[in-house]
């Protein structure tokens, strides 16, 4: 039986605003609500003259996808939206199950900025409304990128005796080097601006970043030791990086069409540990592997039936099942390596809960 469920708790950067917001429930109402990250400009694609703008009225519709209208590209043509990376992505953001080409009677959601006197005018000049999305977010992660490289350098130069034991040494100094080299790229894709993005994996990649500086950070300014948790703390994040660099580079790889960024179909079973019999009424927590930790990076799902299906962006996740919406667990963490597979195979997750 699917599953319906409302995320009751969201990540500290989805409510950071950029000249507008705009609160938009998404069309098929499961209680949710997004906050969405939107910065418009004018932009003329004939001569790439790019003109700021007083941010425009902007609104969510629904619509239905007329005739003649085949793709993405084609839908935000029709409404002077320049078809960019950026404007497909809130496109994906507004509607978790929209793809390339569009089939025509199709509802979708769309993006509708209301004209005004000066746009219109605008317009008649040959410019298009072209939309920045999570703009403060991919700025906080690019503006990230000298600390990061100068932190991981730090670490990588620190004399042996600033370890823990002899054994750790390599290991941190290999997933650092992998840091460095992955944020460099994300950071260099992200100023690219060449794919459509998601707002969870952007959020989860500026969680990485700041467990790194917070954790290695400590090391450099305080002349620490470098622990076993601090190897661990350190790898974690190479790995999670490692995994959001690799969707980049899929998504860049032979295509001229801006794909979805990579997202696994999750289906979490929550069954008696003793009886193994579907529990139904529980609340599932999850968090990044890497981020597990911070009660900041929690999510909650209310769970009326098992199985509980869930969309979530490529990475290590663990699982786990509170009672009544109480904090107090009912089950182990149940870790899960989420990825999208080619035959569409969901990812099963099985929580043994305590009654």
């Amino acid at each position: 039986m699917r599953g319906r469920y409302n995320l009751q708790r969201v990540p500290p950067l989805t409510c950071l605003l950029v000249c507008l917001l705009c609160v938009a429930p998404f069309a098929d109402a499961q209680d949710f609500e997004a906050n969405y990250d939107v910065r418009i400009c004018l932009y003329r694609t004939l001569d790439e003259v790019e003109r700021a703008t007083p941010q425009p009225p902007l609104r969510f519709t629904t619509i239905t996808v007329p005739p003649g209208i085949g793709s993405i590209r084609e839908l935000l043509l029709r409404s002077h939206l320049y078809p960019d990376s950026d404007a497909i992505g809130l496109m994906y953001a507004l509607n978790p199950d929209l793809r390339d080409p569009l089939q025509p009677g199709t509802n979708v959601r769309n993006i509708q900025i209301a004209l005004t006197p000066e746009a219109a005018k605008a317009l008649s000049d040959g410019f298009l409304f072209k939309i920045y999305y999570d703009d403060k977010i991919i700025a906080a992660l690019t503006s990230s990128r000298g600390k990061v490289l100068k932190l991981t350098a730090a670490i990588s130069s620190l004399a042996p005796e600033r370890f823990a034991e002899p054994s750790l040494r390599q290991t941190t100094l290999d997933c650092v080097s992998s840091i460095s080299a992955d944020f460099d790229r994300i950071a260099d894709f992200l100023e690219d601006r060449h794919q459509p993005t998601n707002h969870e994996m952007l959020s989860q990649v500026l969680g990485d970043v700041e467990l790194l500086l917070r954790s290695l950070g400590r090391i450099t300014t305080e002349a620490g030791t470098v622990t076993a948790d601090d190897k661990n703390a350190t790898c974690v994040v190479a790995n999670d990086l490692k995994i959001k660099e690799q969707g980049f580079e899929g998504a860049t790889m032979g295509t001229s069409t801006f794909l979805r960024w990579p997202e696994a179909h999750v289906l979490v079973n929550t069954v008696d540990s003793v009886t193994h019999r579907p529990l139904s009424m529980l609340t599932i927590q999850y968090a990044p592997a890497a981020l597990q930790n911070d009660l900041t990076w929690v999510k909650s799902v209310f769970a009326p039936s098992s199985p509980t299906e869930l969309e979530l962006p490529e990475a290590d996740y663990v699982f786990w099942v509170t009672k009544d919406g109480g904090g107090s667990p009912a089950s182990n963490r149940m870790p899960a390596s989420v990825r999208k597979t080619q035959d569409s195979k969901p990812v099963i997750v099985g929580i043994f809960v305590k009654q």
